[in-house]
């Protein structure tokens, strides 16, 4: 067990020094800039529209609201 959680926090440290950006998560809240696709969470200040010719990028303000960065 000791094993496994040091493997678990030698990735973690390896991730950090590397500057590995966390995985994207897909949200249910629509661009308020294009109206088409959906955003996608980055990082609490780093919310982004990935649709063809927007590419807008947004803050998280409360679960369901962003505004522009």
């Amino acid at each position: 067990m000791k094993e496994i959680y040091m493997k678990m926090l030698e990735e973690e440290s390896i991730e950090t020094l590397l500057h590995v950006p966390p995985n994207p998560i897909d949200t249910d809240i629509k661009c308020p800039n294009c109206m088409k696709g959906n955003l996608v969470f980055i990082a609490i200040d780093d919310v982004v529209c990935y649709e063809i010719g927007c590419g807008q990028t947004f803050i998280l303000v409360d679960a369901k609201t962003v505004r522009y960065k």
